[in-house]
């Protein structure tokens, strides 16, 4: 069992750089079938879902605790024990807006996922919405996200709600890039810095503020293996090659000069060896691509793509940005920084969830999307998350940098319409 862990330097760079109106939460919003969770009548058995989260939370002991900074030269930060809990101030019950539906239940985490958190008690919630048709059940799972990083979070949410709880592993050592590739892959992201700084600005950057676009969008993944597989490319090459499609699609509507744009996407990477168990905290860093917005068309987009990505984990470190970062921390820096830079617009990252359907407190789940955060003036992130033969596209983006979305949103899905076609087989 973990207590009292050191908070890694990303731990802190998570809470520093947040405001109060721009909290940096992460969540997960799922739908149930609802037949195990509801009544006769249709109420939810919240007592009973109470009592069974809390018996699963010892072997998750992150979530009875909170983040200590004992300030300069204190002592290193670290996380406590809480001095107060009560498992109905962290499980809790939301309606839905009529006429409900997954768009609803989006926005509803979208309103949710922007409130910050009490630091003296543990930095999590669960919100249980049983408004859904057919006796659905939605839930809400937001937490900070100096509590854990994208696969840590698919890893607690297992161990909390799922149908086998294992203790969270101790994870292995931080893999270190090997001393001769060290001045290479400094080189790489320093010549990336240099041309980004020196780009025409888009009006992609703009101050995140309080009020969220969420949307989802849900591909066969066997079909999005098959398009990467023509292409020679991954899964997260078609995911930047969509997002790729809708950005144009929106700088185009705006008047803005494509081919002279430099739009930037920080792509992030698990630190976490393949095949162990997570465990709480950030283990994450990234590389970045520019998105080939002068391209003419999807297939080109991609191929580009899926050769930009090779050359930028040859070239680029993926803790180099990291280390940037946790140094303006402090030196107090981080927060003006992540408000002012125009080094990155868009924030993408791909997890890999369950390949087989799982159950949550004992029901069904029958889809699940990731939601990522917004910090500073990047108010667009692109999540995608696998499951059961889906893959799950979330796109977040700040509601008054992005009143257009559905445009983004409709390039996405015009790309995929033509990638989705096999030239030997037809759509």
């Amino acid at each position: 069992m973990i207590r009292h862990a050191d908070l890694s330097a990303e731990d802190v760079l998570n809470l520093t750089v947040e405001t109060p109106g721009t909290p940096i939460n992460v969540a997960a919003v799922a739908i149930l079938d609802g037949e195990a969770l509801l009544d006769d009548t249709g109420r939810l058995r919240t007592a009973e879902i109470r009592s069974a989260v809390a018996a699963r939370l010892p072997a998750v002991p992150r979530l009875r605790q909170t983040p200590y900074l004992p300030g300069l030269f204190a002592g290193r930060p670290r996380w406590r024990d809480a001095s107060r809990f009560r498992i109905e101030d962290h499980v809790q019950v939301a309606e839905l807006a009529e006429p409900g539906g997954e768009e609803a239940l989006l926005r509803l985490a979208g309103r949710l996922i922007t409130r910050p958190f009490d630091r003296s008690r543990p930095l999590w919630r669960l919100w249980l919405v049983p408004d859904l048709p057919g006796r659905r059940v939605g839930l809400i799972f937001v937490l900070h996200h100096v509590v854990a990083d994208g696969m840590a979070t698919i890893q607690m949410i297992t161990t909390l709600f799922g149908a086998a709880p294992q203790p969270m592993a101790v994870s292995p050592p931080r893999p270190r890039t090997p001393p001769g590739n060290r001045s290479r892959h400094a080189t790489g992201g320093l010549r990336m810095f240099t041309r980004s700084w020196r780009a025409p600005r888009s009006s992609l950057n703009a101050p995140v503020g309080s009020r969220r676009h969420l949307a989802s969008l849900h591909f066969d993944l066997a079909a999005v293996k098959a398009v990467a597989h023509r292409h020679g490319g991954t899964v997260n090459d078609v995911v930047l090659a969509l997002a790729a499609g809708g950005v144009r699609a929106l700088l185009h509507s705006r008047g803005e000069p494509l081919a002279a744009l430099h739009v930037t996407t920080s792509v992030a990477v698990s630190l976490r060896a393949p095949g162990t168990q997570a465990r709480a905290g950030n283990r994450t860093g990234g590389f970045l691509i520019r998105l080939p917005l002068a391209e003419p068309g999807p297939a080109e987009r991609l191929r580009h793509l899926a050769a930009s990505t090779a050359e930028a984990k040859r070239e680029q470190s993926v803790t180099a940005g990291n280390r940037i970062l946790v140094a303006l921390a402090r030196i107090g820096a981080a927060r003006w920084l992540s408000r002012h830079q125009h080094l990155t617009q868009v924030m993408e990252s791909n997890m890999a969830g369950p390949a087989t359907p799982v159950t949550m407190l004992g029901a069904p789940v029958l889809d699940v999307v990731a939601i990522g955060n917004l910090a500073g003036n990047v108010a667009l992130s692109v999540v995608a998350l696998s499951y059961a033969g889906r893959l799950n596209i979330t796109v977040h983006a700040d509601a008054g940098a992005f009143p257009d979305l559905p445009v983004l949103l409709a390039g996405i899905r015009h790309d995929w319409a033509i990638l989705a076609v096999d030239p030997r087989t037809g759509p």
